[in-house]
């Protein structure tokens, strides 16, 4: 988008201190996804004039990605997802995750101790499971790239690679 910058965002959205935008916006097609998540505010400003055209309270959550018609919002203070309507905002579901989802081949999967649950982004319901070798600590970051997903915790030198295809151990190795 030629001229799209930040600046043009901070002069069209209304900011004071005690409403600062702490979270990475969320681009969409049409819209532009913000939050104010220790506020508790995540607002849907329309993507050519700025305007607002919702506002939601959702309790120290914020946007991470649009998914279809959906807009996924996370909390790790709450350790929830929250997904709502996309266009209207309407609240569809809650789940309790330590994590913030993963998108694997179209598939919404939540995270969680044990592994993955594969749930229909439509109503939160769990359709599968994905367990994988040596379960998923609080502190482990992800990270999918194919079949595969990378995965470390905070303290541990040790990277596993899973893959979610084929539901096993790819390796694990000291990469540090």
């Amino acid at each position: 988008m030629g001229g799209w910058n930040s600046l043009r965002l901070a002069a069209k959205v209304e900011v004071s201190a005690r409403r600062a935008i702490i979270a990475d916006p969320v681009l969409a097609k049409d819209a532009i996804y913000v939050a104010a998540p220790f506020e508790g505010d995540v607002v849907r400003l329309d993507r050519s004039d700025l305007k607002q055209v919702w506002r939601i309270l959702s309790h120290r959550f914020w946007p991470i990605r649009v998914y279809g018609p959906h807009l996924l919002l996370f909390s790790d203070m709450e350790a929830q997802v929250l997904v709502v309507d996309a266009a209207s905002g309407k609240r569809l579901w809650t789940r309790s995750s330590p994590f913030p989802t993963v998108d694997w081949r179209g598939e919404l999967l939540l995270p969680n101790r044990d592994g993955f649950e594969v749930v229909d982004p439509s109503t939160g319901q769990r359709q599968a499971s994905i367990s994988v070798t040596g379960g998923i600590p609080p502190d482990t970051a992800r990270t999918v790239c194919g079949d595969i997903v990378l995965l470390r915790t905070a303290f541990d030198p040790m990277v596993r690679a899973f893959n979610l295809a084929e539901r096993r151990l790819q390796w694990e190795k000291n990469l540090l």
